[in-house]
């Protein structure tokens, strides 16, 4: 694990040299991480174009800062999307199970809590970005 972390701290440094975005305290704790990051040039039209994929299997595909911040805030709302299907379905366990753990289920309420906010407030820094 620790050479993916290393890998994703890499690729963000990365990104903000090339895009001048900044966004890595918002980033962090949101369970988001980069996996590969790829410079793609088109040999006709000598456009170049990146594509960013994250451990989560998803992956944008952007030119300019503009494309990345757009499709950068669908990746963040799949995350939330993600998190609220969790947290939804903590809660029916909650009620339907007679057998859970307590600890572990209020652990993984305040990770979603946590997570959620830090997701939010990165997607409010990239909505007041464009």
């Amino acid at each position: 694990m620790h050479a993916e972390i290393k890998n994703h701290e890499k690729i963000y440094e990365k990104l903000v040299s090339i895009l001048d975005v900044k966004f890595k305290t918002q980033l962090k704790g949101t369970e988001m991480y980069f996996k590969s990051f790829y410079s793609m040039k088109n040999l006709i039209t000598e456009k170049e174009d990146f594509l960013l994929i994250f451990e989560a299997g998803k992956a944008i595909r952007f030119s300019n800062k503009t494309e990345f911040i757009n499709e950068f805030i669908d990746i963040v709302r799949f995350y939330i999307n993600s998190l609220d299907e969790e947290y939804n379905e903590l809660l029916r366990r909650e009620r339907k199970d007679t057998i859970i753990n307590e600890n572990e289920h209020f652990l993984r309420h305040e990770e979603i809590g946590y997570c959620g906010e830090k997701l939010l407030k990165l997607l409010n820094k990239l909505k007041a970005s464009l």
